[in-house]
Order: C-alpha cells, then structure tokens, then sequence
C-alpha cells in the first residue's frame, strides 16, 4: 500500500487522467490518504507528475507542452478559487467577531 501526505490544494494521478485532489482543511494539519491499487496502476504524486510532463516539455515532447500548459493553467484556476474561498472565510470570520464584540 502507497500512503501519500497532502496539503491543502495537492494532488496525485492516478494514471495519466484520474487526479485525486485535497479539498478540506480545518487548520495547518496535513492529510494522509491511502491508495490500494494493483502494480500496473501508475499513482504519483502531483509534484512529481508535473515535474516529470515538465523534463518531457523540455525534452521537445510536444504532447508534453500541451499538457504542461494545460497543467499551468489549470494550477493557477485553482489557487485563484483556494484564495477567492479563504478570503471569504476571512471576511466572515472578522464579521462574526465584530458582530460578538458589539
């Protein structure tokens, strides 16, 4: 058995098109996950996904380009949605306070 530790925002692949992703965070804890699969079932972790699409990038692989800027892309939607979501948890946690001050 594989066990991974991820932040908040990682992920890992499962193969080349299933990506498990961490969601959920109360705090700075860090999550672990279990992955049971057979051998020739390739899990990695996205860090290390997205540096080996990035080395074939380099290399000239065009499939890999494409995929590599896919990957950029998609990185960058999500840290604007993660910011977007800890804003608002910010903003109605300083609202609360305020409230319960008054």
């Amino acid at each position: 058995m594989l066990h991974l530790t991820l932040k908040k925002g990682e992920y890992f692949m499962i193969g080349e098109n299933i990506r498990i992703m961490y969601d959920r965070n109360d705090g700075k804890m860090v999550s672990a996950f279990g992955v049971d699969a057979p051998r020739e079932i390739k899990i990695t972790s996205g860090k290390v996904y997205e540096n080996r699409v990035a080395k074939m990038a380099h290399d000239g692989d065009e499939e890999s380009q494409q995929l590599l800027e896919q990957l950029q892309t998609e990185n960058a939607e999500r840290h604007k949605i993660f910011n977007a979501r800890k804003a608002k948890r910010q903003q109605f946690h300083g609202r609360r306070v305020s409230a319960s001050q008054a």
